[in-house]
């Protein structure tokens, strides 16, 4: 419940925000404390008020940074793939929802600390922090795909 309150939280902190800062940096600094949140979500398990209060803030700023990728990626497409393209990563992250408890059952079976698995999962967060920047936000257009296909 704590997770969701959270996004709600940061869902509309984050659109807030976005009218006013760079949307592409607004969602590298989200990605990048959903990760840490994340895994300090493993050192505040000891503690159920402090795991309270971090659940909240995974909540809050994966939330966001979900809201940042939504609003980023389909100009990554060319207009003609758009939809496709999103549809495919999206499905993409429905196999990892799908598969990431059954990857920490295995986990855990196979003796990692349950407390590590937060640190574990951070890593994806920093992964897609380095994407977005990696990506420069080149937005993709129906002249520049003209342009590019005229010179091959």
């Amino acid at each position: 419940m704590l997770l969701n309150l959270g996004g709600i939280v940061g869902g509309g902190a984050f659109g807030a925000l976005a009218v006013r800062l760079r949307l592409g940096a607004l969602t590298v600094a989200s990605l990048l404390l959903a990760g840490a949140a994340t895994a300090a979500f493993g050192l505040a398990s000891s503690s159920l008020g402090l795991a309270f209060v971090v659940a909240f803030l995974v909540g809050m700023f994966l939330f966001a940074a979900m809201a940042g990728l939504y609003a980023l990626v389909p100009a990554t497409y060319p207009p003609a793939v758009r939809v496709t393209g999103m549809g495919w990563a999206i499905g993409i992250g429905r196999a990892g929802a799908v598969l990431s408890p059954l990857a920490a059952g295995a986990l855990l079976d196979g003796g990692l600390p349950a407390f590590s698995l937060y640190y574990l999962f951070a890593l994806p967060l920093a992964a897609a922090a380095l994407a977005v920047l990696g990506s420069g936000r080149r937005p993709a257009s129906a002249a520049g795909h003209a342009a590019a296909a005229a010179t091959h």
